[in-house]
């Protein structure tokens, strides 16, 4: 096998240029073979041969290996119902969802243990104890960990889960993890989602900016509400936000190119079901920090061909389009920027979610000194306004 020439791609993320061998971010280049590869120099290409050759294959088709590792079960036709959004190219540069919200927001540590609740053991030596490719997990909670040794065997039950996503990310940038509380718990959620909806707790969810011609609601139907987990009435989705922690902590040991140690707060999101969408957008397109997203869906006998409210991710350099059906204890991981352009089509039905987003240390860091700068000038001009007409 001969190793691959290696090329410029200016189609790649910024995010996924590394030297393979020594992690340099500068001057490189791609293996021209399996195109995922990079390097600085030829002869760090020729060192690493030796270690690379055994997955220096050539791609396959990105349609046929994204429908087989993630969710492939859009029903034929529907493809073809669904609304054009030929406005979309002119809004994906500019708008993303809640940056306003997350400037503000404190950042929350995450751990690789929070508050326990029990998941499902895997059975040693069987088939189980692994999961899949194409199936990470199949769950059913208990109400309680009643021992330490049961709270161990979860959390190595989740670092199972972990690996796979952090794994998924990597090949994909998109992960799925269906079943990942069981009935039970994810019942209670969506018990005390539906009771701050009832309270009247939502608002309108907010845009990072949007074209003067263009109003929120044409371009994001939503209605959300910021959940630390440790409000009252609020525990079953803390623990929810406890355990999307522990993915994340364990899972980020195996993602080298971010650091990432904290969240944002959840947001628990509502389409009412009048026909409500979310048109083509990215979640952070000017670099506030957010590294994943993090999406728990809370729809029981969820249909999308009547009931609508169907994700759909372009991810960036593929064909193919990611169909993410909003079925019930599922859970989304993808990468927050600009490479997973991603819409939700109008929900016909009541579509619940509960989302988190996790940051790259360095960026966030960037971030939050941006935000504060420009708050500081803009008070600055606002003093010189009022001066000047007094």
């Amino acid at each position: 096998m001969e190793k691959g020439v290696l090329r410029d791609d200016p189609n790649a993320s910024l995010y996924d240029k590394v030297c393979e061998l020594c992690g340099s971010m500068r001057n490189l280049l791609l293996c021209s073979r399996c195109r995922s590869t990079w390097y600085c120099c030829k002869e760090h290409q020729t060192s690493h041969w030796k270690h690379h050759k055994v997955s220096c294959k050539k791609p396959q088709n990105p349609t046929t290996e994204m429908s087989r590792r993630l969710d492939s079960s859009m029903k034929p036709g529907l493809r073809a119902n669904m609304p054009d959004r030929e406005d979309a190219s002119d809004i994906i540069a500019t708008v993303g969802s809640s940056e306003s919200d997350i400037l503000k927001q404190d950042t929350h540590e995450i751990k690789s243990r929070g508050r326990p609740f029990a998941a499902p053991l895997p059975k040693e030596n069987s088939a189980e104890s692994k999961p899949s490719e194409t199936e990470v997990n199949k769950s059913s909670m208990k109400p309680d960990i009643t021992t330490s040794e049961e709270f161990d065997a979860v959390t190595e039950h989740l670092r199972e889960i972990a690996i796979m996503v952090a794994k998924n990310l990597r090949e994909f940038g998109i992960s799925v993890v269906d079943d990942f509380c069981g009935q039970i718990k994810g019942l209670s959620i969506l018990d005390q989602v539906k009771a701050l909806y009832r309270k009247g707790m939502f608002r309108d969810g907010q845009l990072v900016s949007q074209r003067a011609d263009c109003s929120t609601k044409k371009i994001r139907g939503d209605q959300i509400v910021w959940v630390q987990g440790g409000e009252e009435g609020c525990n079953h989705i803390g623990d929810l936000i406890s355990y999307m922690d522990t993915v994340m902590f364990l899972a980020a040991q195996n993602i080298r190119r971010y650091t990432i140690k904290s969240r944002t707060e959840a947001m628990v999101a509502c389409y009412p079901g009048n026909s409500e969408c979310y048109v083509r957008h990215v979640d952070n397109p000017n670099q506030d920090g957010r590294c994943v997203t993090c999406i728990y869906y809370l729809n029981r006998n969820w249909d999308v061909e009547k009931d609508g409210g169907l994700l759909c991710i372009y991810p960036e350099g593929h064909d193919g389009i990611a169909q993410i059906e909003p079925k019930f204890d599922r859970l989304l991981f993808f990468w927050s920027d600009r490479r997973n352009p991603h819409e939700v089509f109008p929900a016909h039905s009541t579509r619940y979610a509960i989302t988190v987003w996790y940051y790259d240390r360095d960026e966030r860091a960037q971030a939050l000194k941006r935000y504060k700068k420009d708050e500081g000038n803009a008070q600055v001009n606002e003093k010189k306004m009022k001066s000047e007409h007094l």
